[in-house]
């Protein structure tokens, strides 16, 4: 009998720690080298393969930040202005549609300044905390890559959302 009650104890271990595998959702933000006033004009290439309510949260994003958003097309060489950033967002089914990724890319004089990335695509156990508002994670990531004032996002008193985040 306490064979089998070990290897139940075993199993229930084994069990959880499956179940818990995967199941982080990571964001990290490099801060750029520069910020709004020192380069008050930022130029985003379009990325037409993300959906389409992206890019404006996260040029409205910009552009509370005091940022001078100018839109640059696909393909437009990444210096093409003193500050340009790149976009990439994916959308998953789990459920329901959610954010499953994004990153924001900073490029100075053409060479990478700094990033943004949220990825929830390992986050299959954290049901209640990869269904966010991909508006607000959006403001937050810009919020954390460029914080100087104007705020425009306020981090929550208790922080439930995500693994903490890594800023550099």
């Amino acid at each position: 009998m306490s064979f089998s009650v070990s290897w139940i104890k075993v199993l229930g271990v084994i069990a959880i720690l499956l179940s818990t595998m995967g199941c982080t959702i990571t964001q990290t933000v490099n801060k750029p080298s520069f910020d709004v006033a020192s380069t008050p004009e930022l130029c985003v290439i379009d990325n037409p393969a993300v959906y389409s309510p992206f890019l404006a949260f996260y040029t409205a994003a910009l552009t509370k930040k005091g940022f001078v958003v100018k839109m640059q097309p696909q393909g437009a060489a990444l210096d093409s202005c003193v500050a340009v950033s790149t976009y990439t967002a994916l959308r998953s089914w789990d459920m329901v549609v959610y954010l499953a990724y994004t990153e924001l890319t900073f490029y100075k004089q053409g060479n990478v300044s700094g990033n943004a990335v949220y990825d929830a695509r390992q986050g299959s156990g954290n049901i209640g905390q990869k269904f966010i508002d991909a508006e607000q994670k959006v403001y937050e990531l810009v919020e954390l890559a460029f914080p100087q004032p104007p705020l425009i996002w306020q981090l929550p008193e208790k922080e439930t959302e995500i693994a903490p985040t890594k800023v550099r």
